[in-house]
């Protein structure tokens, strides 16, 4: 600011675009953004120059080339506020005396400048912000009221707890969140199966109870020792205390089938009740009759009753392939289940009932053949893989897209270099999409013929 006021006081500031010294009594417009001086008449007819030649609604200031849309018509003071200022030996040439109130563009800062008025840009807000921690909060620092605050490191040791919350950070005063703790422990499974070493705080994310003692799950059986004594649990290992034994008088009321009371089965035998889980279930010796896992209807167990899981179905039914030209008949656990099928996919299609019948239906392409086995016929499953790598109208990439039809679009590609006709007075500023032609020039050919 200093300097070119001493410039402009003294007319030996240049003007840009006519290279001529600006005078005191001359009228003159400041560009916003670099703060550059021109005069009035030179850079309206560079903006007007600028938009026809371009064909552009914008110009481009001379000094920081950056886009404007007004073009100048007034001749005013640097803070806008005064028409025509008046010339005085007070202030600096083209000011109108007053106090700037301008805004400190760029920054958060809320309060308006108190000098006079200046060319150049504003200084610094004397303001003071109250005082911030550093990073780690150990120390203080001051910041001018918008001013950038990218914190301040003090040097000593961070201090603070980690995630762990057992150990602190060594590391020096830094900006965002501390490195994980490098300790590491040894700690069980939660059935005490395996061990693992872990970063130490992986304890603190296991079991809450502590029932456990451990903190991950290893998926061994648990085999801990449930509270009826007998028996062992069966589930993966967990945490948290085993489920109650399913065993229990208590929990067991009717035989496996569920047909009769055991205590009614027991007294047909002559037995007293159950007084415990290690004594044997009676079962009726009825048909078992529930419902097997395929969960279809009619398909029940055909065993007498019985303890533990049912067999597999093997009741007889008919399928169809997976594209429907043959029909087969198998055992009912043998056939894919019927999510598995509407799923899709490879996982699926390679559980499916499938036949020899090769498949002759176009893909979405239109040109290639599917050729799969017992196609399922689907949209997806004539979906074209082949890439399609035709030759753009840029002539210079391929379409990176898979076979399909139609025109293959436009280039994604950018240009970020700028078009310029051979006289340089038509151009197109990147970016620009690629394969865009330079409209022709309307100006005449100013260059030498060669001889």
């Amino acid at each position: 600011m200093a300097k070119l006021t001493t410039e402009l006081s003294s007319a030996t500031y240049e003007c840009m675009v006519c290279v001529d010294k600006i005078r005191q009594d001359a009228s003159v417009w400041s560009c916003r953004t670099c703060y550059a001086v021109f005069h009035l008449r030179c850079i309206r007819e560079w903006a007007q120059r600028s938009q026809t030649d371009a064909n552009q609604n914008t110009w481009r200031c001379p000094g920081c080339q950056g886009r404007q849309t007004d073009v100048p018509t007034e001749y005013r003071c640097f803070c806008g506020k005064t028409k025509d200022p008046l010339r005085s030996g007070y202030f600096a040439p083209h000011s109108c005396g007053d106090i700037c109130g301008r805004l400190r563009e760029g920054t958060s800062c809320p309060h308006r400048c108190t000098i006079p008025c200046h060319p150049g840009p504003c200084p610094p807000c004397p303001v003071v912000l109250p005082p911030k921690p550093c990073f780690c909060g150990a120390t203080t620092y001051t910041v001018g009221c918008g001013q950038p605050d990218p914190g301040v490191a003090c040097g000593t040791t961070c201090g603070k707890v980690l995630g762990c919350g057992t150990h602190t950070c060594t590391q020096p005063c830094h900006a965002g969140d501390c490195a994980p703790c490098a300790v590491r422990v040894t700690l069980p499974c939660y059935g005490h199966h395996a061990e693992e070493e872990r970063p130490c705080g992986d304890e603190k994310r296991g079991d809450p109870s502590g029932v456990s003692g451990g903190y991950f799950a290893c998926g061994q059986t648990c085999q801990r020792v449930l509270a009826c004594g007998c028996h062992r649990c069966a589930a993966p290992c967990h945490s948290g205390a085993c489920a109650p034994c399913a065993l229990l008088p208590e929990a067991v009321r009717t035989c496996p089938c569920g047909k009769h009371v055991t205590d009614e089965l027991l007294a047909r035998q002559g037995k007293p009740p159950r007084a415990s889980c290690d004594e044997p279930v009676p079962t009726c010796g009825e048909r078992c009759g529930r419902p097997l896992a395929c969960g279809l209807d009619g398909h029940v167990c055909p065993d007498p009753c019985h303890t533990g899981p049912c067999r597999p179905c093997r009741m007889p039914r008919t399928v169809r392939c997976r594209c429907g030209a043959e029909e087969r008949t198998l055992p009912c656990s043998n056939i894919p289940e019927p999510a598995a099928l509407e799923k899709g996919g490879e996982d699926a299609d390679a559980r499916a009932i499938t036949c020899g019948r090769l498949c002759r239906a176009l893909r979405s392409c239109g040109r290639h053949q599917c050729g799969r086995r017992c196609c399922p016929g689907t949209a997806a499953a004539h979906e074209c893989p082949l890439p399609c790598n035709k030759r753009l109208q840029c002539g210079l990439h391929n379409c990176e897209r898979t076979c399909h039809k139609g025109h293959c679009g436009r280039c994604i590609h950018t240009i970020y270099e700028e078009l310029v006709c051979p006289c340089g007075r038509t151009f197109l500023e990147p970016p620009q999409p690629c394969g865009t032609v330079l409209p022709p020039c309307p100006h005449t050919c100013t260059r030498y013929p060669l001889v």
